[in-house]
C-alpha cells in the first residue's frame, strides 16, 4: 500500500465523519475535551478501509485515578493492511457508573486517533478538527498529556516531585511547568511517551 493509497483512505474516513457532525460529537465534562464518539471512528475506519483491512492492537491498559475521577489509560498499534508503519498511541476515558467496558473502548478509540497522527499528518479526524462546530463555551486547546505522565508515574520513569524537571531534561532543555504543561505539543507528548517506553524496556531487561 503506497503513500497515495493511505492518504486517500484516512480521507474518506474523515469525510465521513465531517458529514456526521455534529451528532457523533461527544464532550468530556472531566477533561474538557471533544471528540467523536467511540463507534463512529470504527464505523467509519470499516467502511472507508473495509472490514480486515485496518485494525488495531492492544499493548497495555490500565486504571488510574485521582481526586476527580477514575480513567482508563490504553496504548494501542494501529495497522493498516500491507502497511508496514504501525504507529501506537496513548488514550484514556473516565470511568462512568461503573461501566469499565465502554471506558475501555473509549480510551482505545482515542488512542486510535491519536496513533493516526503518526501516518505523516494525515490522521483521522481528531478532538481538535472537532471542535469548530461546538458552541464556544464547549471548546478547549489543551492537549490530553495526563496519560502520558500517569503511565511515567506507574513505571518509575518520573514521580510526581520529579516530572517537571525530568520532562525538561527530556525535552531538551524545554522548561516544563505547571503554567504551560497543558500546552505541550502532541510530538512533545510522543517524545515523553517513547521515553517511558525505554525506560520500561531498560527495566525489563
Amino acid at each position: 500500500m503506497n503513500e497515495h493509497t493511505i492518504a486517500a483512505l484516512v480521507q474518506a474516513a474523515n469525510n465521513l465523519l465531517e458529514a456526521g457532525e455534529p451528532g457523533n460529537i461527544s464532550v468530556d465534562t472531566y477533561s474538557g475535551f471533544t471528540g467523536y464518539k467511540p463507534q463512529f471512528i470504527i464505523d467509519a475506519m470499516n467502511e472507508a478501509v473495509g472490514y480486515g483491512n485496518w485494525g488495531f492492537e492492544e499493548v497495555s491498559n490500565e486504571i488510574v485515578g485521582d481526586e476527580k475521577a477514575t480513567l482508563i489509560v490504553s496504548q494501542v498499534r494501529v495497522f493498516l493492511k500491507d502497511c508496514a508503519f504501525q504507529p501506537t498511541g496513548w488514550g484514556q476515558a473516565r470511568i462512568t457508573k461503573g461501566d469499565i467496558g465502554e471506558a475501555k473502548k473509549g480510551a482505545q478509540t482515542d488512542a486510535i486517533k491519536k496513533a493516526q497522527n503518526g501516518n505523516r499528518s494525515r490522521t483521522v479526524r481528531s478532538a481538535t478538527t472537532a471542535r469548530r462546530t461546538l458552541p464556544q463555551g464547549q471548546q478547549t486547546a489543551h492537549p490530553p498529556y495526563r496519560a502520558v505522565y500517569e503511565a511515567g508515574v506507574k513505571r518509575g520513569a518520573w514521580t510526581r516531585e520529579t516530572f517537571y524537571a525530568t520532562a525538561s531534561g527530556i525535552l531538551d532543555g524545554f522548561p516544563v511547568n505547571a503554567n504551560n504543561v497543558k500546552a505541550l505539543s502532541e510530538a512533545q507528548l510522543q517524545k515523553l511517551q517513547r521515553d517511558v517506553e525505554r525506560y520500561q524496556a531498560q527495566e525489563a531487561s
